[in-house]
């Protein structure tokens, strides 16, 4: 998908150059054996939205907008959004998986959600839940001893 020098495809005509991107390798604790203990294959994966002039380049200004504002909690301190990845033995596999959760944030922080409709019960639920109740009024009102009342 993207290595060092290829570029990030999120969705057509919003590409990330590689330039924007940038690649941290460090020991895995994932499997491999002894291999963790000698090669560096985990990836943490850096992109700053702010700065990306590839997103602003391709969005509109309310596409940009909603992005920050859906990307700001998973921002570190230095406006950067890191993505993990040390679930695979290879270095490539690892940028390839790391490269795809990227992709797939920003996709869903994209995505136009839907305003919930409110709905009102329909008039046999209402009718279903009053029986219900008289049901269970009359069935408590027989457990009470005939001297209470």
């Amino acid at each position: 998908m993207a290595g060092e020098k290829e570029s990030l495809w999120i969705k057509p005509g919003f590409v990330i150059p590689a330039s924007e991107l940038h690649f941290a390798f460090a020991r895995s604790s994932g499997p491999g054996g002894q291999n963790v203990n000698k090669t560096a294959t985990k990836v943490r994966l850096k992109w700053w939205p702010a700065q990306s002039s590839a997103a602003r380049a391709a969005l509109s200004a309310v596409a940009v907008e909603r992005l920050l504002e859906r990307a700001e909690p998973h921002l570190t301190e230095d406006g950067s959004l890191q993505v993990v990845s040390d679930s695979f033995r290879t270095r490539e596999a690892n940028k390839r998986a790391s490269c795809q959760k990227l992709a797939g944030k920003i996709r869903s922080w994209l995505r136009i959600r839907k305003k919930r409709v409110p709905t009102s019960p329909t008039k046999n639920s209402k009718v279903r839940r009053l029986d219900n109740k008289r049901r269970t009024s009359r069935l408590k009102a027989q457990r009470k001893k005939p001297d209470q009342e």
